[in-house]
């Protein structure tokens, strides 16, 4: 999330850096979502169910312009 500089980072770029968005927001054009979750299996002793690992939600808005306005992370 580094890359990703708010009032300079376009669409573009954000599409170059982590690729199309998870989804877009039916309601705002302008606001894209990105979805990480990573799961893996657990021990036998817990009967094969599976472990959350990573939970990553990043919420990038645009301006009318298309330049990054703001971005929020949320994680597990």
């Amino acid at each position: 999330m580094g890359k990703l500089y708010i009032s300079k980072t376009n669409k573009n770029d954000v599409i170059k850096i982590l690729g199309s968005p998870s989804t877009k927001s039916q309601f705002n054009e302008n606001k894209w979502f990105f979805i990480e979750r990573k799961v893996t299996n657990s021990s036998m002793i817990k009967l094969g169910k599976d472990k959350l690992e990573a939970n990553n939600i990043l919420i990038l808005e645009f301006d009318n312009n298309g330049i990054l306005a703001s971005k929020k992370i949320y994680d597990k």
